[in-house]
């Protein structure tokens, strides 16, 4: 796998969601997302094929904070990084229009929580 070319404002974002937060602030994102996916299947998906500005405005109303302002998912290196990850990891079943949460999905979110930043971190920085 090759690395990810991850914007450093968005590193540096994240190191500030860090430091005001007791677990790892990314795994506190991707299990919201997933979790939120499992109960509210089927999720509409836009025209980019991303889960919808809505969806994402309530995670960030969930989770006290705001990228999206005026913006599409897809101008979110976040947002665009979670697509990435669960389309690697295969954990949604994407349909023109929809996105429900495959078994893998639900395998991970039966994980340790050590276990699924690692993989999260794994896209991050993959091995040689």
């Amino acid at each position: 796998m090759e690395a990810q070319n991850m914007p450093a404002a968005m590193l540096r974002w994240l190191n500030d969601q860090e430091k005001n937060s007791e677990e790892a602030w990314l795994l506190i994102l991707f299990r919201s997302v997933l979790t939120m996916i499992r109960h509210q299947q089927p999720v509409r998906l836009d025209t980019d094929g991303l889960l919808t500005a809505s969806f994402w405005k309530h995670i960030e109303a969930r989770l006290e904070y705001s990228l999206l302002e005026h913006k599409k998912p897809k101008a979110v290196n976040l947002y665009r990084f979670f697509h990435r990850v669960a389309d690697q990891e295969k954990w949604l079943l994407l349909t023109s229009e929809h996105a429900c949460l495959t078994e893998e999905g639900e395998r991970f979110l039966s994980q340790k929580k050590e276990t699924q930043l690692a993989v999260i971190l794994y896209h991050f920085f993959p091995e040689p």
